[in-house]
């Protein structure tokens, strides 16, 4: 209104002023700082589009890490950092004050190393490696904590400094210039070293554990190596072969940056190459070598003189690269892109068992266990491209078909119809206990506390877990007619039930919370992460319940043209994906319950069972074969997001 009754050659005097107010880079003026907590709060399309582009300052501030870190975090993703390190791990530089450095890491790791016995216990290992260490709960980071803080406080210290010290194998060159007092504190700075990361040395120490046979088999390979081959190149293939390269060698010693690698650039790498330990006389060559302090890595930039008390001078033994956010912000971006317009490599492996495939489980390490109407479980590697299965074991141990199956850590329990229930040990493949039932055992769950079994009667029994021991069975009584699946999150249990329910149990009160009825045929399959429940009947339809109020928030009316036999969300992700009798897999917007894409020609036969993670989905079939549906082709941080 004010700008109505104003002359024109004033208002054209205020429009110059404002205009030069406007043409401030008022970004360029602040601190770095502050302008990239600014650009933190702002969307990505207008970074990417609009900010960049302004100018090169402009640009410099928007490629910040902790600019793209911020907004990798607001979209509730996460990177699994352990196995960022132990893949991107930064080579250190040889020099005989670092050789000795890593050898006290070394020797003080092995002599704070936790029995085994404790070591295999349910509650720390399986929890600490197949969560990733990031759900670990308080008791049991104090225990661990508690156990390193002991056998620190029992280490001999004298003898370790004798060992380092009269170490055939680490030149008199590299205790050059050290007086037994420095050697001391680099053993006691070691010490603290390893019991301030309780659960990265734990998980590291777990995860090499259960390779000791592969690490055999690749220090047996070494007589195989050429005549001329040095020990470092034997060092630097072991090295290769641990991060999962199809072709060892295939990089330039440059950029390898193995030591005893020879380079025209560098010749004093090559120089050192006698500090480090040789295989025949060092303890490498009889215990695993932990990842993060390698002696066999080389860093390209100067390692400044160590002193125990100066923490500008020391780097960590395990130190990683710097994650590129932005890198990795752009890989899952399109990953997700991948997800909803349908972008995937199918590949497919056929007669991997001799009958129809009913169960099928995968984790984080790689694994997979299908079972069979065959009567038996198999035991795989998927590759780390996705794109390759190799058989690790066959495990027989019931006499009818196969029909569920749940692995954690380093238990395997499976349920057949032949009424029994086998809890299995996946480092022996041994049955270390059997559960009878009076009928066929349609579906399982169990957790650090709980096993549940569903059976055709109809009775779902109950089992308190102590290790890996199940005992003390109980019964929960309610459904008519045989319980298809069952879901267990903490303790709260799920089933569902060919009498057209679905019912929420308590399983500390041992009652029925809840009842859910809308379906109208039975219910075949049941998923749930602690609030939302999804089911998928014979009446073709998938329902999503919400157990806090009881209420069918979304139906998905005719999802398929047959029976779904198998449903999985994530809610994070914002995705269901549905299996069908119909031979087809259905992607669908959770949210809304939009279909997002429908993948056809996967299997010929009915889909009995599927699972999926951030990239792909596997599934298996009555048509005997197995399929995996990778959605992170040529994404090669994908399988670092979790």
């Amino acid at each position: 209104m004010l700008l109505s009754h104003v002359p024109p050659d004033m208002l054209k005097v205020a429009m110059q002023q404002l205009d030069l107010l406007l043409r401030r880079d008022f970004i360029g003026m602040l601190p770095t700082e502050i302008a990239t907590q600014i650009l933190e709060y702002m969307e990505v399309e207008d970074i990417a589009r609009n900010i960049m582009l302004v100018n090169r300052q402009w640009y410099e501030i928007a490629t910040q890490p902790c600019v793209w870190r911020k907004l990798f975090h607001r979209c509730g993703w996460k990177v699994d950092r352990s196995r960022w390190e132990f893949y991107y791990a930064l080579p250190q530089k040889v020099t005989p004050t670092r050789i000795l450095l890593d050898s006290a890491v070394f020797q003080v790791s092995r002599a704070m190393a936790i029995p085994a016995n404790i070591l295999s216990s349910p509650a720390l290992s399986d929890q600490l490696v197949t969560n990733g260490h990031e759900d670990t709960s308080g008791a049991e980071k104090g225990t661990v904590a508690a156990l390193l803080a002991h056998q620190r406080s029992t280490l001999d210290l004298n003898a370790l400094q004798g060992m380092l010290l009269e170490d055939s194998s680490l030149s008199a060159r590299a205790a050059d210039g050290l007086s037994a007092a420095t050697v001391r504190a680099m053993l006691l700075d070691a010490s603290r070293h390893v019991a301030r990361k309780p659960r990265r040395m734990l998980y590291s120490l777990l995860d090499l554990q259960r390779q000791t046979a592969n690490e055999d088999t690749m220090l047996s390979q070494k007589t195989e190596l050429d005549a001329g081959a040095s020990q470092q190149s034997f060092y630097q293939q072991m090295f290769q072969r641990r991060q999962g390269l199809k072709t060892l060698g295939s990089k330039s010693p440059a950029t390898t940056g193995m030591v005893g690698t020879s380079s025209p650039s560098s010749s004093t790498d090559s120089s050192l190459s006698s500090y480090v330990p040789s295989p025949s006389n060092s303890p490498l060559s009889s215990s695993p070598v932990l990842p993060w302090h390698s002696p066999q890595i080389v860093r390209t930039d100067k390692t400044r003189r160590y002193h125990p008390h100066n923490t500008q001078s020391k780097r960590r033994p395990w130190e990683a690269k710097p994650i590129d956010w932005r890198q990795i912000y752009s890989e899952y971006y399109r990953l997700l892109r991948n997800w909803r317009d349908g972008r995937c490599r199918v590949d497919r492996w056929e007669s991997a068992h001799a009958e129809s495939i009913y169960a099928l489980q995968f984790d984080r390490r790689n694994r997979l266990f299908t079972g069979s109407r065959d009567h038996s479980v198999k035991v795989w590697h998927i590759s780390e491209t996705g794109s390759q299965i190799t058989p690790l074991a066959t495990l027989r141990g019931h006499t009818g078909s196969v029909l569920t199956l749940q692995a954690e850590g380093s238990t395997l329990i499976t349920g057949s119809s032949d009424s029994d229930a086998c809890v299995w040990s996946t480092d022996t493949y041994t049955i270390k206990q059997r559960l009878s039932h009076p009928d066929a055992v349609l579906s399982l769950r169990f957790n650090d506390r709980w096993l549940a079994t569903a059976c055709k009667d109809g009775i779902i029994r109950i089992w308190k877990r102590n290790c890996d021991a199940f005992a003390d069975p109980f019964e929960l009584v309610g459904h008519g007619v045989a319980i298809n699946a069952i879901h267990l999150h903490e303790d709260i249990l799920v089933s569902a039930s060919g009498d057209r329910t679905v019912r929420v149990w308590n399983l500390e009160t041992r009652t029925c919370t809840k009842t859910l009825s809308a379906h109208t045929r039975g219910v075949a399959c049941v998923d749930f992460d602690g609030k939302y429940v999804v089911s998928g009947s014979s009446d073709r339809s998938i329902r999503m319940w919400n157990i806090e109020t009881g209420e069918c928030e979304r139906t998905i009316s005719n999802a398929h043209s047959d029976l779904v036999r198998t449903v999985m969300f994530d809610r994070r992700m914002d995705l269901m994906v549905s299996g069908s009798y119909d031979e087809s897999i259905k992607i669908w917007r959770f949210s809304t319950g939009a279909l997002i894409h429908k993948i056809k020609n996967v299997h010929t036969s009915r889909v009995f069972k599927l699972m999926f993670d951030r990239t792909r989905i596997i599934s298996c079939s009555h048509d005997r074969s197995i399929s995996i549906i990778d959605f992170s082709a040529e994404l090669p941080h994908a399988r670092l997001l979790v």
